[in-house]
């Protein structure tokens, strides 16, 4: 076999996988890394059912979308453009998370102390990280560009059980090292930024630099008004 028909066989296998693997880089980021090991931290392992459900939910959403796509030639903006309203498109690229919107609908009033994180609304987080609207609409533009059709059906849901399943890999592995380590020592996580203490021993003075900045951002751009 030449280095040619080698280097093929590889760029054939690898396209089976791209999208899910895209979409993986995607989702996992600093919310799920934050939000599994402060479920780990605070309350070992007994949270992961929720990710187990929160994945199989992203696999439906991911494969039906995909599917979609499939079907009609169109993305997911496409459709929401042609068969709804053009706003509709530009307000799936610009809405703020789901979770957000619904929890301004409920009142209440904000507590300016924090406690331990409760398990609730760290359940709603953990829910939050993982099925993302976004991902879903993203899914449609891949699978678009890939140029798969129906006849590519079964390779789509393979690839979407492939980006699942390693979602609930990592983020069970981040839940299961803070579980092991933090729980196990009695420490638990009630903000982002006690990570960062947390991981410079491991990680070092510049890895954890590069951290800060990405929460200090991810702040900025949920607050971006009094930023």
């Amino acid at each position: 076999m030449t280095a040619t028909s080698k280097s093929a066989g590889l760029k054939a296998k690898l396209a089976r996988f791209l999208p899910g693997i895209f979409l993986l880089g995607f989702n996992i980021g600093t919310g799920s890394v934050t939000t599994m090991a402060t479920a780990g931290a605070n309350y070992g392992m007994t949270l992961l059912w929720t990710v187990m459900i929160s994945c199989a939910a992203t696999y439906l959403m991911i494969a039906t979308y995909g599917r979609y796509t499939l079907v009609t030639g169109e993305t997911a903006l496409e459709a929401f453009r042609k068969h709804i309203h053009p706003a509709v498109g530009m307000f799936f690229i610009l809405m703020p998370p789901v979770a957000d919107m619904a929890a301004g609908l409920v009142p209440s009033v904000p507590e300016v102390a924090s406690s331990e994180t409760g398990p609730l609304l760290l359940i709603a987080s953990m829910v939050g990280t993982t099925i993302f609207s976004g991902l879903f609409i993203i899914r449609t533009t891949l699978v678009k560009e890939a140029g798969w059709t129906m006849e590519h059906d079964k390779q789509q849901r393979r690839d979407a059980a492939f980006a699942a399943i390693m979602m609930f890999v990592i983020s069970a592995s981040i839940m299961a090292a803070a579980a092991g380590s933090l729980f196990a020592e009695g420490i638990g996580l009630d903000r982002a930024s006690q990570m960062i203490g947390l991981l410079e021993p491991l990680a070092g003075p510049l890895a954890v630099s590069i951290f800060a900045m990405v929460l200090s951002l991810r702040a900025c751009l949920r607050n971006f008004r009094t930023c």
